[in-house]
Order: structure tokens, then C-alpha cells, then sequence
């Protein structure tokens, strides 16, 4: 750590005064030279001179301070979306990612954290509860088989052989309606991705495998 030369505060290795000081000195002497705009190459110079600093525990601390109880605009949050679509990281940003995201998901206080982020109605996909609800008496080990047998062990989203970890998806999300029309072989992996978006995959299915919508949404009269 240096020290200002003005009023020996400490201060960054990087700089010869504080905040404080160089405000005044910028009053003073600063403002009246007629000094030139930054040039691209005075810019990269400063930002390679910061490469490799980091800020300690208590700047650290008085940052998430500050940043907490802080609402975000629907405005504020799409323009920061479109500037980080607008980035275009590098294999070794991205190798450098992978690595510090497995040495967090290792820490079982990580893991809890982000269970309880994305938990019951937190979570974006949360549909009142429709996963705790009870299948139909169609629902049996039999039925998987016949579907499986059906599509040829095949998943239907990607074309692959799906012979473990994988299971029947229902089209239209209805987990009484056990219908054949209704059912189909998907990965495990896959069958994820349909939790999100209902209305397009509903509209997709529907596409691909020439099913109307009204076929689709009919009421099953044998469920009980």
C-alpha cells in the first residue's frame, strides 16, 4: 500500500493521491492546462496497468453495502441484456468460467444457495404446483413401454437412441390426459428444456408430429 503524498492516507498501488486530493488538485492547476482528450493508446495503457488488481475484503464488502436494496428497471435490465448479447467471449474466458463454476457447484454452500434462488415460486418455470399433482390410473410402467416401443427407443428431439435415462413427455402438460396421441420418448436432458416456453413447444410438437390443437386439448373422458 502507498501513501498520498498530501495528506498520507493509504491509498492504491496505482495512484500518488487520494480521491480527495486529486479533487483539489484538479480544481487548481488541473483545469487550467489545456490538456487533450485520452487517445486510444493512453487508454490501453491504463487499462493493462490495472490487469491483475483486485479490490480487497473491505472495498469488497462496501460495494455489495451499496448495491444492495437496489431495484432494477425492466429498462435498465434489457439494456444490460443487449449489451451482453452484444459480447462475444473468447474459448479462454470461457475455459476460465467452466473451471471457477465446478469449484463453486463442489462447495455445498453454493449448491444451497442456488436451490433456494430458484425455489418454488422463484423459480421461472413455476407452474402453481403442477408437479406435486397426482398422474391418472393410465400411468403404469406398461404404458412407458408401449410408447417406447412405438418410437423405437428413439428420442423424438434429437434422434438419438434413448434407451436410459429417458421417459415419456406429455404434449400438451396435462398429467392426467395419458393418451398415446398425447405421450412421447424423449431423453431425460431433454425433456428439460420443455419446462420453459410451453405455448412454443406445444406449438412445435404439434408441427412435427401433424397434430391439430383441438385433437390435442380434447377431454379424456376415462380419466379419473
Amino acid at each position: 500500500m502507498k501513501i498520498c503524498v498530501d495528506c498520507l492516507n493509504k491509498i492504491s498501488q496505482n495512484s500518488t493521491r487520494c480521491k480527495s486530493c486529486s479533487n483539489k488538485f484538479r480544481k487548481g492547476t488541473y483545469k487550467q492546462k489545456n490538456r487533450k482528450p485520452p487517445t486510444r493508446e493512453t487508454i490501453i495503457k491504463q487499462v493493462e496497468g490495472r490487469k491483475g488488481y483486485r479490490h480487497s475484503e473491505e472495498t469488497k464488502r462496501k460495494i455489495s453495502l451499496k448495491n444492495k436494496g437496489k431495484i432494477r428497471t425492466l429498462e435498465f435490465k434489457k439494456r444490460m441484456c443487449e449489451i451482453g448479447k452484444k459480447r462475444k467471449q473468447t474459448q479462454k474466458s470461457k475455459q476460465k468460467m467452466s473451471i471457477t463454476m465446478k469449484k463453486k457447484w463442489k462447495e455445498e454452500i453454493y449448491r444451497k444457495k442456488a436451490s433456494i434462488c430458484k425455489n418454488g415460486v422463484k423459480n421461472p418455470a413455476f407452474n402453481d404446483w403442477s408437479s406435486r399433482e397426482p398422474y391418472s390410473i393410465d400411468w403404469s410402467p406398461q404404458l412407458k413401454k408401449e410408447i417406447a416401443k412405438r418410437d423405437g427407443y428413439v428420442c423424438k428431439y434429437c434422434n438419438k437412441l434413448a434407451i436410459g435415462f429417458s421417459g415419456p413427455h406429455h404434449i400438451n402438460y396435462n398429467k392426467k390426459d395419458c393418451r398415446p396421441i398425447n405421450l412421447i420418448w424423449v431423453h431425460n436432458k431433454c425433456n428439460c428444456k420443455f419446462n420453459t416456453k410451453r405455448d412454443y413447444w406445444i406449438k412445435f410438437w404439434c408441427k412435427k408430429l401433424n397434430i391439430s390443437n383441438e385433437l390435442l386439448f380434447l377431454e379424456n373422458k376415462n380419466v379419473i
